[in-house]
């Protein structure tokens, strides 16, 4: 099985070719599971979810 893109009408030769940005290492480290308990009994209700969502989807402390 293999990916093939889909690009829904466009013809291939007019999507443009995008590369990464060369960047310095990030000076950022995840949160421990003790720290990531804290965050989310420390937060109000209403953003509780969202944040384990964003610590669930690899989301760490400066990203």
């Amino acid at each position: 099985m293999s990916f093939q893109p889909c690009y829904t009408g466009l013809p291939r030769q007019h999507v443009p070719r995008v590369r990464l940005f060369k960047t310095d290492e990030p000076t950022f480290d995840s949160l421990f599971f003790k720290e990531a308990e804290h965050l989310i009994n420390a937060a109000v209700q209403e953003w509780r979810t969202l944040i384990l969502v964003a610590l669930r989807m690899g989301c760490g402390l400066g990203k």
